[in-house]
């Protein structure tokens, strides 16, 4: 459990540990502790989630993960993770399975080298980076946990960095990455991102809960994206104010719906009972125009 407050330099895993198992009793699901990753699970189908479905962790999301403690907590490399003997790279054999089983067992991931070193010249392109330096290469704190009581209900988030010196101080930055080829990373493909995963209900739930709890102020949730693949091009975005107003409205309703849920145990589907008519978007009749257009020339 995290002790209410604001707690720089937290091991992430102590973090992850303190969650909210699903499948417990409604009674017990309202003490919490609720995040913004939950809420947002929860928000798109309530019953899917108290079904306690998860999404498989993918080697990117590993990768990712790999570059995040290489470049905020290096020191907790060596307990996080371990490099995979080169003839155990595709887990094919038997004696593989069973490193794999026996690492994983220990709460460790497994990286080749060639992951490694690719995480290695990311960071440091990311250190060096002369957008991203202002926000990520200052004096700060990294990884820090927040923890906060919204009536019955504990609340939480880990930030990725907190600058405490520059011009940056009123911001919260939080660390991408994309698993892309350089010539995808692109404005459309970072906005799309933010949208497929709804960083704005993100970065509206970190800046509510950092505010409920400190003394001065953050406004800003600042965003240093990466590519994972070489030579790991680097943009940096700043969310505006009306995504960040309609994140803290979607957090607001969604915990609503989640205290009511805990409360009768009625968990809906956005599915169940009805028949939607659905239509397609405005571009796709543009393009059945063109391609009558086409067709009948």
């Amino acid at each position: 459990m995290i002790t209410p407050g604001i707690h720089p330099n937290t091991d992430p895993r102590v973090y992850h540990a303190w969650n909210l198992d699903p499948r417990k009793p409604a009674s017990e699901l309202l003490a919490g502790p609720v995040s913004a990753s939950m809420l947002k699970q929860f928000a798109v189908n309530p019953q899917l989630w108290k079904q306690a479905f998860q999404r498989s962790t993918t080697r990117s999301m590993s990768r990712g993960s790999l570059i995040d403690c290489l470049l905020l907590t290096p020191s907790l490399f060596d307990s996080m993770f371990v490099l995979r003997p080169t003839e155990f790279d595709s887990f094919r054999s038997k004696d593989a399975r069973v490193w794999r089983d026996h690492i994983e067992a220990q709460g460790l991931t497994s990286i080749t080298y060639d992951e490694l070193l690719d995480a290695q010249n990311c960071v440091n392109v990311i250190r060096t980076n002369a957008d991203a330096r202002p926000f990520i290469g200052v004096a700060g704190d990294p990884q820090t946990a927040l923890r906060n009581d919204d009536g019955d209900t504990a609340v939480k988030a880990l930030l990725d960095f907190l600058p405490q010196e520059g011009p940056n101080i009123d911001a919260i930055v939080d660390l991408k990455t994309i698993d892309c080829s350089p010539d995808q990373f692109t404005m459309h493909k970072i906005l799309s991102q933010i949208s497929e995963f709804d960083y704005h209900i993100s970065g509206a739930w970190y800046l509510q809960l950092f505010n409920s709890l400190a003394d001065v102020e953050r406004r800003r949730f600042v965003m240093v994206f990466a590519c994972q693949q070489p030579p790991f091009p680097v943009a940096v975005v700043e969310l505006a104010k009306p995504d960040i107003e309609s994140g803290a409205a979607i957090c607001r309703f969604a915990l609503e719906r989640f205290v009511t849920c805990c409360e009768t145990d009625a968990w809906p589907s956005p599915f169940a009972g009805r028949v939607s008519v659905v239509s397609r978007r405005l571009w796709a009749f543009e393009h059945d125009q063109e391609l009558i257009n086409e067709l009948i020339a």
